[in-house]
């Protein structure tokens, strides 16, 4: 049954975890030289409809794949709290993915190539 999820928690929450410095124990955590911008402005709201392990594994795997491809930079997360619906943006300084790739992201069972990081 779908609840009401605070996704306000949820990016706060992944940003604090991920923000962590990077360890021997998970090597997606932040590297030297990367920031984690939460500038979403959240606490709590806004609250969507839907399963919220769904939801919380969508932006913490966003959030995470932007850390792990960006070198040196910045990740920065933002939303939007709008009349319908609610958008996060996650942008990075990161090596990006070719165009043709991009509309493919969503698309279930879906397993794009790794890209190298220069260097």
């Amino acid at each position: 049954k779908k609840e009401d999820v605070q996704v306000g928690y949820i990016v706060q929450e992944a940003c604090a975890l991920l923000g962590m410095s990077k360890t021997q124990y998970n090597e997606f955590l932040l590297k030297d030289g990367v920031t984690l911008n939460d500038q979403s402005g959240w606490t709590e709201g806004p609250v969507v409809k839907g399963y919220e392990s769904g939801v919380s594994r969508i932006i913490y795997n966003v959030i995470q794949n932007a850390i792990q491809y960006t070198e040196k930079g910045s990740v920065t997360v933002t939303g939007e709290d709008l009349a319908d619906r609610v958008v996060i943006h996650v942008e990075d300084t990161g090596i990006g993915m070719p165009q043709e790739d991009l509309k493919r992201i969503f698309e279930p069972f879906v397993v794009l190539e790794p890209r190298r990081l220069p260097g």
